[in-house]
């Protein structure tokens, strides 16, 4: 005989496995995304623009796969859902902040080289 309250700590935990789930791949991926060298770039950190243009499409790809997982009435509650989408589009504008610096720095050295 199952008591009152496996039933209701059962989706509760599953929810949250969910959760820690994504956040751990994130995390994983980005450091793997950190470790990926630019091609071409020198010991300026503004050169090496690749980690953060790679950061971005995996915050995107989070994003993407955080609203499916609630749209399609996955194991992720409103909050949840709501505190994903918050963690990764706070990173994502990082990232396009960084990206976006880095360009500009680039094109200065282009325009100073002409």
């Amino acid at each position: 005989m199952q008591s009152a309250t496996s039933g209701v700590a059962a989706p509760r935990s599953r929810s949250w496995r969910r959760f820690l789930l994504l956040i751990g791949m994130f995390l994983v991926a980005f450091c793997l995304a950190g470790l990926i060298p630019t091609p071409g770039a020198w010991s300026d950190l503004r050169s090496q623009w690749l980690d953060a243009a790679t950061a971005a499409v995996i915050c995107i790809v989070f994003l993407i796969i955080t609203a499916r997982t609630f749209w399609k009435g996955g194991p992720l509650t409103g909050l949840q859902a709501s505190l994903l989408c918050l963690i990764f589009g706070t990173i994502l504008v990082l990232m396009v902040r960084e990206l976006f610096t880095s360009m500009l720095f680039l094109q200065q050295v282009r325009n100073l080289h002409r």
